[in-house]
């Protein structure tokens, strides 16, 4: 999914922003913490450059990845 959005969407467009929002839970669920946080921050540069650093999305997203990387890795999205 994710070259596939990648290629027909641009590397910055929100949906790909999703899909790997989407990777970052699948790689927490299967308690890969480091790769989930390396595809949230992904995520984070894409909402960041799409709506701006104080849109819900982006708090959120960020807000998360410091659970992440303060391995408690306790999250819900």
């Amino acid at each position: 999914a994710l070259t596939i959005n990648t290629t027909t969407l641009g590397e910055t467009h929100p949906l790909v922003g999703d899909t790997l929002n989407n990777l970052a839970v699948t790689w927490h669920d299967i308690g890969d913490n480091q790769k989930a946080a390396q595809y949230l921050e992904q995520a984070i540069e894409i909402y960041s450059e799409n709506y701006g650093e104080n849109h819900p999305r982006v708090i959120q997203s960020q807000q998360i990845l410091k659970l992440l990387k303060s391995n408690s890795g306790c999250f819900i999205m």
